[in-house]
């Protein structure tokens, strides 16, 4: 037989508005007699002449118990925050039930201040007012009165069971097995089962813990692999990210991580999984920067897997990543810069690239941007303000800079020739253009230039010039190192060069030039006692 406290229970957690006046007692008892249908399926079950009523009739119903040692408090807190939104539960209710509602300032719409409610029971509009004295004409309450349920059986389910938000566990008999449920932190409910009691209830407290932390345990897709997700994850930012960004996060996703890790389900993704990537990635011989790449990747996915959502947790964040020491490309040596500058003189085009590249030392993507517009003449500065980048589907496009906003930099004499002989060989030509993109380095036909195509090119003059193999961006370091060299002014190369941080150029674009090496030495040798430098002096040509 179903007991009448279970219904009282069942009904202790809906909240309605009511206005001062009593609920019409049929409300209860409505709620007492739905909740006993189960033995009313029962009872149908044994008999297919089954009478609703008479079988409804002939269910007893115990008697009210005394309210010895009831108190509101024994129902947890009164106006907690259940689901989490900022805002106690009455104020929601209010906010809800009430129209014309005017919230309190600086209270982010939550505390209401004045409104008005339709009673659904006794028909009034009611003027609700915050306040000591007007408060109290709107009440919210439990549809079962916690009282009428104290004195119908709630008092045998433990006080911590009577609390909202506690979440329960309950026994699956027909499966042998144990589940357990609670709302997260936005009010959705969440169950999952378990092989043992005590398992449910270790998982209803992560649950709880991770509420309070205002994290998601739930994942929107338990059958997600980490491959489909990261490929989602892409697409879904292509829009907000550089496409050189959005390449090489699909680069790493396709070359280091699908292939190793993207069967997993994306939701169970556990730290040592990564961990095992990072050991794969070391031991096949990657570079460190390729490591930390991959890392960096899955970081950010689950990252914002979590802020929106779709996964219960990002498992990077407990991740110790073993010691990389990623060595930096240097600048190109003195002796090959000056055979490479050597060579690019014999084309006014090449000699323009290299002199903005390892004099200037602008990015390979902002030469391909530059048009003649950009130069004044009169002023001799050029402005700084796009670079070209191939984006998916769209092809070449010109993008901001890096750093996100525009910068000038000064011409000297010397290069504004070398710019305008460039700008007499382009005009030859110009006439042969299908487009003209006014674009200082542009293709043959006078649009944009393929990076792939600006690479060929360099490859030709290092081959022609007779050095080794050096990258463009090696060019921007040279240039850096020089200038710091001649200037030995941090503050002054730091707006020069578009960055923001002092430790990105100087660990990244500043390297010892030989000349400052040599500088080192005079210094050493200026530092020794002058004594000793004396004594050695002597004896060596003691010796002679």
């Amino acid at each position: 037989m179903a007991s009448r406290w279970q219904a009282a229970l069942a009904g202790a957690l809906t909240l309605v508005v009511t206005p001062i006046i009593s609920v019409p007692a049929v409300v209860t008892n409505h709620i007492v007699r739905t909740s006993s249908f189960s033995l009313i399926a029962s009872a149908r079950a044994e008999s297919t002449l089954f009478d609703a009523r008479a079988a409804l009739e002939q269910i007893p119903v115990k008697g009210r118990a005394p309210k010895t040692g009831y108190g509101r408090n024994q129902f947890g807190p009164q106006w907690s925050d259940v689901d989490r939104n900022g805002c106690d539960t009455r104020n929601d209710i209010l906010k809800r039930d009430l129209t014309a509602v005017v919230f309190r300032e600086k209270t982010r719409d939550c505390v209401v201040e004045r409104g008005v409610l339709q009673d659904r029971y006794s028909g009034q509009i009611i003027e609700f007012q915050r306040g000591e004295k007007t408060s109290a004409l709107v009440q919210i309450d439990h549809v079962v009165a916690l009282s009428n349920a104290w004195q119908t059986g709630i008092t045998r389910v433990s006080r911590r069971s009577r609390a909202n938000g506690e979440g329960s566990v309950y026994e699956i008999r027909n499966r042998n097995r144990w589940g357990a449920s609670i709302n997260n932190f936005l009010g959705v409910r969440i169950s999952k089962s378990f092989a043992t009691k005590d398992e449910a209830h270790a998982w209803l407290l992560e649950q709880k813990k991770a509420r309070s932390q205002g994290l998601y345990t739930s994942n929107e897709n338990p059958k997600l692999t980490v491959g489909e997700y990261l490929l989602n994850w892409v697409e879904h930012n292509k829009n907000h990210k550089k496409p050189a960004t959005t390449r090489n996060y699909s680069e790493r996703i396709r070359n280091q991580i699908n292939p190793r890790i993207g069967h997993l389900k994306a939701s169970s993704l556990s730290p040592i999984a990564i961990e095992d990537l990072i050991s794969q990635l070391i031991t096949q011989g990657y570079a460190p920067g390729t490591v930390l790449g991959t890392y960096r990747t899955i970081s950010a996915a689950y990252s914002d897997g979590v802020r929106l959502g779709i996964l219960p947790q990002n498992p990077t964040t407990k991740v110790k990543l073993p010691r990389l020491t990623s060595t930096p490309m240097k600048q190109i040596s003195r002796e090959d810069a000056a055979k490479i500058y050597l060579c690019a003189m014999e084309n006014p085009y090449m000699h323009a690239r290299v002199e903005l590249g390892m004099v200037c030392g602008l990015r390979p993507g902002e030469v391909a941007g530059l048009r003649w517009s950009d130069i004044d003449w009169a002023e001799r500065t050029l402005t700084i303000g796009h670079q070209v980048q191939r984006v998916e589907g769209k092809g070449l496009v010109f993008q901001s800079v890096k750093q996100g906003k525009q910068r000038s930099i000064a011409l000297t004499d010397v290069q504004i020739e070398i710019l305008k002989k460039h700008l007499e060989y382009q005009n030859l030509y110009r006439p042969t253009f299908s487009r003209d993109e006014d674009l200082i380095f542009p293709n043959t036909c006078g649009g944009k230039l393929d990076d792939r195509r600006d690479s060929h090119m360099w490859k030709q003059l290092l081959v022609k010039s007779g050095v080794k193999h050096y990258q463009r961006y090696q060019m921007r370091k040279t240039a850096f190192s020089n200038l710091y060299a001649e200037l030995g002014d941090i503050r002054k190369l730091l707006d020069y060069s578009g960055h923001s941080q002092v430790s990105t150029v100087m660990k990244s674009y500043v390297f010892a030039t030989e000349d400052s090496a040599n500088e080192i030495r005079r210094s050493i040798d200026a530092c020794r006692p002058k004594q000793i430098t004396s004594d050695i002096e002597t004896n060596g040509a003691e010796n002679d």
